[in-house]
């Protein structure tokens, strides 16, 4: 599946997943989920897991809310939450470079039209109003300060919290 990160767009498969937080025109969009397993939330409330093994991607939805929170996308399945079977062959296209299971920390293209940040922690993201972005890389220990890094375990996409949507709407504020 393809993916396009825009400033104030995310395309998966040509679906806006901005226009996709309500949970059932998320699921209209893509086949029915492999299986699933509800999470009991603090203080109320469920995060239901959603795992398409076929095509290697997780997602979560918030009830009672109905809204989709999270996706990942496990290019290293032991690694990525939920445990898809399969690896997903997804191709990520941001800032004019193509993202994948191959690519290293080093070999992201991090600048352009959503420039990717790096913290401190080494978790690399772009976040805007309407959407944040993650890349997760293999690490092992090297008995030194800094671990050895390798390639994509996983991509992340998240909405933003309800909240701040609540709040934008109440405010008038613009998400893109």
């Amino acid at each position: 599946m393809h993916v396009a990160i825009l400033p104030d767009q995310v395309l998966l498969g040509g679906h806006d997943l901005l226009q996709l937080r309500e949970t059932e025109r998320f699921l209209a969009c893509f086949e029915k989920p492999s299986r699933q397993r509800e999470i009991p939330m603090h203080p109320s409330g469920t995060r239901v897991a959603m795992v398409w093994d076929s095509l290697g991607f997780v997602a979560y939805e918030d009830r009672p809310d109905r809204l989709m929170s999270h996706l990942y996308l496990a290019f290293d399945t032991k690694d990525t939450p939920e445990h898809p079977r399969n690896a997903s062959n997804s191709i990520i296209e941001i800032n004019g470079g193509m993202v994948m299971a191959e690519t290293l920390e080093r070999t992201l293209p991090g600048t352009g039209a959503t420039p990717i940040s790096e913290s401190n922690g080494k978790y690399f993201f772009y976040e805007s109003d309407a959407y944040c972005v993650h890349f997760s890389f293999k690490r092992r220990a090297t008995g030194g300060r800094n671990p050895m890094t390798g390639h994509l375990v996983s991509f992340s996409f998240s909405w933003p919290k309800l909240q701040a949507v609540r709040r934008n709407h109440v405010t008038g504020a613009n998400s893109r």
